[in-house]
């Protein structure tokens, strides 16, 4: 992993030890971020294979 999202997850996990109901652990966030991402990814795609049947059809 890249330094800088061990040092969020890191830094999340303190804030939570110290608020434990109020915020997200580095974990919580960190699968957060990922399934943020794939369902973008997965958006795009379809919206790129809408784009591409359009010009099929015309």
């Amino acid at each position: 992993m890249d330094a800088k999202v061990n040092l969020k997850m890191k830094f999340l996990d303190e804030v939570k030890s110290k608020t434990p109901q109020e915020s997200l652990s580095g974990r919580q966030w960190y699968c957060q971020q990922a399934y943020r991402v794939s369902t973008k990814l997965i958006g795009r795609s379809n919206k790129a294979q809408r784009r591409l049947w359009c010009y099929y059809t015309v």
